[in-house]
């Protein structure tokens, strides 16, 4: 008897009503008590679908981790949601910050993270990092994909003449970049690609603008040794 039950059909979720569980990495945007009793004593409300599952085109609302319908014993399936036996909710509920917490959702068994390939990759991020506060222009935008996807519609030509614009400030001797509270967690997904996604909180200053708040970036591990930045 599995404790934990997903979507009825094997796969990523792609649109709504497919009855599938997406994959991926989702952060809680908030906790009912007290739901609607199909769902257990709480649920958990997932932000599928995320930035990196709209710019798939995937679509979809309401995956949530909850629990099972009073008195039931087990559960088959559900329409895309993650359910739990109810007292493993309880308790996971107990143990967990909800607000800070990432739910990984795969559709195989996670691999232990190899520690060398770890810091490959926090190697790679400070490195991102030291470019963008020294001005290093030129290194700074060999850390994007030319793949990169974007908030806007804005291909990768204007992104780097923009950064260029930005870059000719010349403000490295007075602009602060500084990280905290870094997530970092493989992304599963169904391209096939080694992906990581990675949060922060990140507090930018400078002459000309100031920024404190919550940052993503899905990097790509393409080697091995090298990594590139495909969405932020």
């Amino acid at each position: 008897k599995s404790s934990i039950v997903v979507g009825k059909l094997p796969g990523d979720k792609e649109r709504e009503g497919d009855m599938r569980t997406p994959i991926g990495v989702y952060h809680i945007v908030e906790k009912i008590q007290n739901p609607d009793p199909i769902y257990g004593p709480l649920a958990f409300v997932t932000d599928y679908p995320n930035r990196f599952d709209r710019i798939r085109g995937k679509n979809g609302h309401g995956i949530w981790l909850h629990g099972f319908p009073k008195n039931c014993k087990d559960k088959n399936a559900t329409k895309g949601c993650i359910a739990v036996h109810n007292d493993s909710l309880v308790a996971l509920d107990k143990k967990m910050d909800w607000h800070k917490a990432l739910l990984i959702i795969s559709d195989k068994p996670l691999k232990q993270i190899d520690s060398n390939r770890l810091s490959r990759l926090l190697a790679f991020i400070f490195q991102w990092r030291y470019d963008w506060k020294y001005n290093d222009f030129h290194r700074y935008i060999s850390h994007y994909s030319r793949a990169m996807v974007f908030k806007t519609d804005k291909d990768y030509n204007y992104f780097v003449n923009y950064k260029r614009r930005v870059f000719k400030r010349n403000e490295k001797l007075k602009k602060q970049i500084r990280i905290e509270d870094l997530k970092v967690v493989p992304q599963p997904n169904s391209t096939g690609k080694k992906l990581w996604y990675v949060s922060f909180h990140e507090i930018y200053k400078s002459p000309t603008y100031h920024y404190e708040g919550p940052k993503e970036l899905i990097i790509e591990e393409v080697h091995p040794d090298r990594f590139q930045i495909v969405v932020e």
